[in-house]
């Protein structure tokens, strides 16, 4: 494949992901369109990860988780370990919402392991997060309140206080006992910071809650 086929496929799967909020049908025959132009001999694997999640936001998933396979066999040939790591974790969410929670833990592990190699930090995140939510299915408090705690450190690091805001009220359930410290700090941030209307007054609903309407600070968070 020339530079110049290549830049033009870059361009297509672009074209597509601009289609993506305002028509699906368009994005999904632009992205099809790019891929008849290449295959998994030719295509870079950021490529095809783009254009998997092209076709996933499209409903397309089996076409997308197969275009995934065939972009780790591309990734590992080209020994891109980065966007291999991507589509782990992608498919991971595609085997976890199908059901196979199994599966989709053994594909986010895998995915983690590779994105401590590259001190990928935001994608660690991302990916503890969904092992944190397969400890909660396994209720197993302990262990998701560990991973969601090393999430929130990351979250930190890059000041993202919609996810630090969202993994303490996950806190707050799986580690009740300190259930008011976490979300007093969801409080804090929600009064500093943008966070989801609805997650603020979940959050103060639930401070009012553990706190008793007869306590004296009721009537302020009310």
């Amino acid at each position: 494949m020339t530079s110049t086929e290549l830049n033009h496929i870059e361009e297509l799967i672009s074209q597509a992901e601009d289609k993506i909020n305002t028509n699906l049908k368009e994005a999904e025959s632009i992205c099809m369109h790019a891929l008849a132009h290449c295959n998994k001999n030719t295509a870079t694997p950021e490529i095809l990860y783009k254009a998997g999640l092209i076709l996933s936001q499209c409903g397309k998933i089996n076409q997308a988780e197969k275009i995934w396979q065939d972009a780790i066999q591309v990734a590992n040939t080209k020994n891109d370990d980065l966007y291999k790591a991507f589509i782990l974790h992608n498919i991971g969410t595609i085997k976890a919402d199908l059901g196979n929670v199994v599966e989709a833990t053994y594909l986010w592990e895998e995915s983690l392991s590779i994105k401590e190699k590259l001190n990928d930090k935001k994608g660690i995140a991302a990916t503890l997060n969904n092992l944190a939510w397969v400890s909660k299915l396994e209720l197993d408090n302990k262990e998701e309140t560990r991973l969601l705690l090393k999430a929130i450190d990351i979250f930190v690091e890059f000041e993202m206080w919609t996810d630090i805001a969202d993994n303490l009220i996950k806190l707050s359930i799986s580690d009740e006992k300190n259930s008011l410290y976490y979300l007093t700090q969801a409080f804090y941030i929600s009064t500093k910071y943008y966070v989801n209307p609805k997650d603020v007054l979940y959050v103060v609903t639930e401070i009012i809650r553990l706190i008793g309407i007869s306590n004296q600070y009721a009537a302020i968070f009310a």
